[in-house]
């Protein structure tokens, strides 16, 4: 798990002999990396490295980076996908399924699970109702045998709010962000964002979640 998460940040490399990255099989790779080779997804992360920070840099919209550490994000990509591969869950036949996998991974780092679940039950006052609820149609999302994941969820939540100033302010939200810094971040007055917050929370209060 480590030697991945030293790749991406720069500071580790495989071995001597597999520095010389056009010499590499990379269907050979992939095909390794469906049969739980861990050594083999570290060196696909060591010769992509660039690529993957680019692809995270590209996940991150100029609103979002001050909620997020694009090497935290790397970091959490490395633990995940060395989990996947020790696990035996890869499904991807070729190179570009791999990709389509580990862009969604990136997606889901980013609506990192174990942060926002943290914060939801940090929440008090008006909100903390929602926050409950929330908190537990993730958990149960993530104690059920269904495959959908807790960070599915959330992308999905998100993506039912039609407005992108309103799917913002609430991914602030759940990162931990109280509506005056959401306010300074969006250059938005701190009544326009509270108003748009109360309408926000109506809607996932009268929202009807797969699964729920």
């Amino acid at each position: 798990m480590f030697l991945i998460r030293r790749i991406l940040k720069g500071n580790g490399r495989l071995t001597d002999n597999h520095n010389e990255f056009d010499s590499i099989d990379v269907h050979d790779l992939v095909s390794r990396i469906n049969r739980g080779d861990r050594e083999a997804a570290a060196l696909f992360f060591e010769t992509y490295r660039d690529q993957i920070r680019r692809r995270i840099r590209r996940s991150l919209s100029e609103w979002m980076r001050p909620l997020f550490d694009s090497m935290e994000i790397a970091s959490t990509l490395g633990r995940r996908f060395d989990d996947f591969v020790r696990m035996n869950k890869v499904r991807a036949r070729t190179e570009g399924e791999l990709w389509s996998l580990i862009n969604t991974m990136t997606r889901n780092a980013i609506v990192d699970k174990s942060r926002i679940l943290r914060n939801l039950r940090r929440v008090e006052g008006a909100d903390a109702q929602i926050a409950r609820d929330l908190l537990h149609q993730l958990t149960e999302r993530e104690s059920s045998n269904n495959q959908q994941s807790a960070e599915d969820e959330i992308q999905q939540a998100l993506s039912r709010l039609p407005d992108e100033i309103d799917r913002q302010i609430l991914l602030f939200w759940l990162n931990g962000k109280n509506h005056l810094e959401t306010s300074q971040w969006l250059c938005m007055s701190h009544e326009s964002v509270r108003q748009r917050w109360i309408a926000i929370r109506k809607r996932l209060q009268s929202m009807t979640w797969e699964g729920s």
